[in-house]
């Protein structure tokens, strides 16, 4: 009889359910939403497993509060709750995925990620770059506007300042409110609270019917990304840097993924296109663009964005603007992964071996390396694509490539001469690409393109509320 996996799950996360109703439905959400905040400090706190507390919070914020009872849940039977969880979970059926080991790891490290990587601070300040690079009467522009009704650059600001209040092991709800106000005014803050708090009813709307889960679930990374903050009646409820983070990180492509028109998110891959071209032109003496590749290789067809160019070493680039959202799944054989990426990663791959074939034809002794760089880490992988020898690089992980080249501490090949070599032995191959450029000879760049450009905005914003 075949093993219904996701019903099995269903089951499981009642179980847990029903042992916090009997607890007051306030005091579970501040026990859960303070395990994530408070214990989950730094990557040494891991043994608090948040990535299992966060299933529960949502499992609670998604259930009917008149369930629950009238005792306070404290500490104890907090620990015992999550102690249950994590054994039920234990005593599950694996869902084996199959022909694919790569695929099986992703799974495993997919919701414990988070919690292992640092703050991405590139991708926080790049959606400014792209946007800032934009007429202000743009479609996107205009539509985020509307959105929050709040000017762009005022909700830049506060963007940036909600980042240094939420976004620190000092963070926290009340922080905010404190000092956002002051510097705001208390109807933008307002404006913006609304944007970014959620009420119960927006956590079940952005939430799949509880009949309707599937196992997926339980591997999916930072699960409350798109609720972080959570109102009931005049309580705020953190559940944890991680998670806000992400929420901020990738606020503008969550917001043209969900929300803006066709016309806003077409806007929105081309400013990102523009800001990758910016960042590889102050880095590399020789970059073509799609113009470039027809006009001096004679590319026919099918083309890729970039080609940068160094005595004798071609990297092609293939730019996709697709970052890691809950739709795309953590448990998934390779052809169901390959079905969502068709049109985005898969494609461009073709685009990458018709480029590198009429380059190789026009000059066999070139070394060919093509990339698919994405805006976030869709964490896929290094073997993904082992099958076609490319790789799928976050644009982070490519400015971190830039700013090692222009520090002068490699160059383009002699960077992934190393990745190669490192690749092709089991012994050294990583399952992350970033995890290829964390070595010593790399550590401890300090970039002044980097940081100027970082600094534009945050000396802005200590110039303006220094007081």
């Amino acid at each position: 009889m075949k093993t219904n996996h996701d019903q099995l799950y269903r089951d499981f996360a009642k179980r847990v359910r029903n042992r916090l109703r009997k607890y007051k439905y306030e005091s579970v959400l501040h026990g859960l939403a303070w395990w994530l905040s408070e214990k989950v400090k730094s990557h040494d706190d891991l043994k608090y497993t948040p990535w299992v507390v966060e299933r529960m919070a949502l499992w609670v914020l998604v259930d009917d509060p008149c369930f629950y009872g009238n005792k306070l849940l404290d500490q104890n039977g907090l620990v015992d709750a999550i102690n249950f969880c994590r054994n039920e979970h234990d005593k599950l059926p694996v869902k084996e995925i199959g022909g694919s080991l790569h695929l099986f790891l992703r799974q495993l490290f997919l919701s414990q990620l988070p919690y292992q990587v640092t703050s991405d601070f590139y991708a926080f300040t790049r959606q400014f770059e792209i946007l800032d690079g934009l007429q202000k009467s743009s479609y996107l522009i205009r539509e985020i506007e509307s959105y929050f009704s709040i000017d762009y650059e005022r909700l830049k600001e506060m963007l940036c300042v909600s980042w240094v209040l939420l976004c620190t092991p000092e963070a926290g709800v009340g922080a905010f409110q404190q000092k956002m106000v002051p510097l705001f005014g208390i109807d933008l803050v307002s404006k913006f609270s609304k944007k970014i708090f959620f009420e119960a009813k927006d956590v079940k709307a952005l939430s799949p019917a509880r009949d309707k889960v599937t196992t997926d679930e339980w591997w999916q990374p930072t699960c409350l990304y798109k609720f972080p903050i959570v109102k009931r009646g005049d309580v705020l409820y953190l559940f944890g840097i991680v998670n806000v983070r992400r929420y901020l990180e990738y606020f503008l492509f969550d917001f043209a993924y969900s929300k803006a028109s066709a016309r806003a998110k077409s806007l929105l891959d081309k400013g990102f296109n523009q800001y990758i071209g910016n960042i590889f032109n102050v880095s590399f003496s020789k970059v073509l663009d799609e113009t470039g590749l027809k006009s001096e290789y004679g590319v026919c067809g099918k083309v890729c964005d970039f080609a940068i160019i160094e005595n004798g070493f071609v990297l092609l680039v293939e730019v996709k603007n697709k970052h890691l959202t809950d739709e795309m799944p953590a448990l998934a054989e390779v052809n169901a992964l390959n079905s969502k990426l068709k049109g985005t990663v898969l494609k461009g791959v073709e685009q990458l071996e018709n480029v590198e074939k009429t380059i190789i034809n026009s000059d066999k002794d070139l070394d060919v390396v093509g990339v698919i760089l994405t805006s976030g880490d869709m964490v896929l992988g290094s073997d993904y694509l082992a099958e076609n020898e490319r790789f799928v690089i976050s644009a982070t992980d490519m400015e971190r490539m830039c700013e090692i080249i222009r520090a002068g501490r490699d160059t383009l090949k002699g960077m992934f001469d190393k990745i190669r070599v490192k690749h092709a032995n089991p012994e050294t191959k990583q399952f992350v690409f970033g995890q290829y450029l964390n070595i010593a000879e790399y550590s401890g760049v300090e970039d002044d393109y980097t940081l100027a450009r970082v600094n534009k905005i945050m000396d802005k914003l200590a110039s303006k509320f220094s007081s």
